[in-house]
């Protein structure tokens, strides 16, 4: 069993606090558990925490996990005319709840994980009650239900694939507070307005998701509620190991699609959206420098080549009007890192999205050099020099260009930005750095109308020093 107790206090002239934790915690078996509640005070807000975890493992990874936190918070100063000795004694009778009406808030965390070899199954379970308000007290109610599964192919190998899929159901609400009494009944309360929510339970996965007339029930079923919310959301990865050929610059190493439903309702309002995320990526590492695996190229040694692709869509009125009001974002990126020595490299970045409805364009490009220099002579300045010829003071440089564009082609907009960067680093190691950097930078805003064609320019300049001593 090992026992911690922690109190601190701190008096200033504009503000005070005070903070007091304590935990126990001990092991019996697989099993751990930690009990543990601390109190704050800080300009009479007082907040106080209450805590239960557990945790059990087993063989292969399998685990189980629980935990209970309450919170009850409100504006008082329990140590009104106390001096520091009686504040630390009273400090441990703040870990008495107390059936007030102040802000409480419970969190109830369930997260069984079991692994089988090469097969993982998780359930997370996280429920919600908080209850707050003076002359109207409500009860905010949300719970998050969802079960991953995980599953590996040629394990230990480097043509190991994983591949992953979940459902989340996440649900929330507001209700008038009943039984307005302490956590306990919060809970209860929670739970009985989940219970209630019947078209939680009649979603089937996947079906909820996709079949729009499921805005109907969901409309019919919280008709009278002041607000609701229900999330269902599928999930699925597939993953490997980044390679080393070339046809690795374009064969997906990571592949994510995520589809969801937004089901809301605001008293009278009721609204309904259909989400949908893909993005893949494409990694290949040392493939055509010096040290790749087909060299081509001979003015560097590895390279790192990313691409990543991602399509983001929303349709707001999926269930009254199917596929008539989507909005959707294209977006390309590609990473390119080039190694020339242990010290240089060479980056370029670049990344472009297209929005529909309306059309909106965007890139931005943007190319590094970066460069160290060790001087023969050791560069000697009061407190940042060493003597020890391994920690010798070094320069580093960077070379920064960018390119940025704009256009919106539904108000004829359009804008260009150029901007160029340098910056020099001397390094002193372990002891801290001086800095300069300056920059130029060019903008162009062209607004077409009926009549004429408007062109704004600014430029920029930028210098500066700065430094930095570590002791």
């Amino acid at each position: 069993i090992v026992i911690t107790d922690t109190y601190n206090e701190i008096n200033l002239p504009l503000t005070n606090s005070t903070y007091r934790e304590s935990t126990v915690s001990t092991k019996l078996g697989f099993t751990s558990f930690i009990l543990s509640a601390d109190s704050s005070v800080n300009d009479n807000n007082l907040v106080r925490n209450w805590g239960i975890n557990s945790a059990t493992t087993w063989d292969e990874g399998s685990k189980l996990s629980a935990s209970t936190d309450f919170r009850l918070s409100g504006y008082e100063d329990p140590y009104s005319n106390m001096d520091t000795f009686e504040k630390f004694l009273h400090s441990y009778t703040l870990y008495l709840p107390e059936d007030v009406q102040n802000d409480r808030n419970t969190g109830i965390i369930i997260n069984p994980v079991f692994n089988l070899n090469t097969v993982s199954l998780e359930v997370n379970e996280n429920l919600i009650s908080n209850v707050s308000g003076t002359d109207e007290r409500v009860l905010n109610t949300s719970q998050s239900l969802s079960l991953d599964a995980g599953f590996s192919f040629n394990p230990d190998s480097l043509k190991q694939w994983n591949f992953g899929t979940g459902y989340t159901k996440t649900i929330q609400g507001i209700d008038d507070a009943v039984n307005d009494n302490n956590f306990f009944t919060d809970t209860e309360n929670s739970i009985l307005y989940i219970v209630n929510q019947n078209y939680y339970y009649a979603g089937i996965p996947l079906w909820e998701i996709f079949y729009p007339d499921f805005e109907i029930e969901y409309k019919n079923k919280t008709n009278g509620q002041i607000s609701t919310k229900y999330i269902p959301e599928f999930s699925l990865q597939l993953s490997r190991l980044s390679g080393s050929r070339p046809v690795d610059i374009f064969l997906p190493s990571f592949l994510n699609v995520i589809m969801s439903r937004n089901l809301n309702r605001d008293f009278d309002s009721v609204t309904d959206s259909m989400n949908i995320n893909f993005e893949t990526r494409a990694t290949a590492l040392n493939v055509f420098g010096k040290l790749g695996t087909t060299p081509l190229i001979n003015w560097y040694q590895t390279e790192e080549i990313t691409n990543i692709f991602a399509i983001n869509g929303e349709y707001r009125s999926y269930g009254t009007e199917i596929f008539s009001d989507p909005v959707f974002s294209l977006n390309y990126s590609l990473y390119l890192n080039f190694s020339l020595s242990q010290k240089n490299s060479v980056n370029f970045q670049s990344n472009h999205s297209l929005e529909l409805l309306p059309i909106i364009w965007n890139s931005t490009s943007t190319g590094s050099f970066n460069w160290q220099v060790i001087p023969n002579k050791i560069i000697v300045i009061p407190l940042l020099s060493d003597k020890n010829e391994e920690n010798k003071p070094y320069f580093e440089h960077k070379e920064k260009l960018t390119v940025y564009t704009n256009k919106n082609f539904e108000n004829k907009e359009t804008s260009f930005t150029l901007t160029a960067n340098h910056s020099t680093d001397l390094i002193f190691t372990d002891k801290g750095n001086i800095s300069i950097f300056a920059g130029i930078g060019i903008d162009q805003k062209s607004i077409t109308s009926s009549e004429s064609l408007t062109k704004y320019y600014l430029l920029g300049i930028e210098a500066g020093i700065s430094a930095k001593l570590t002791f």
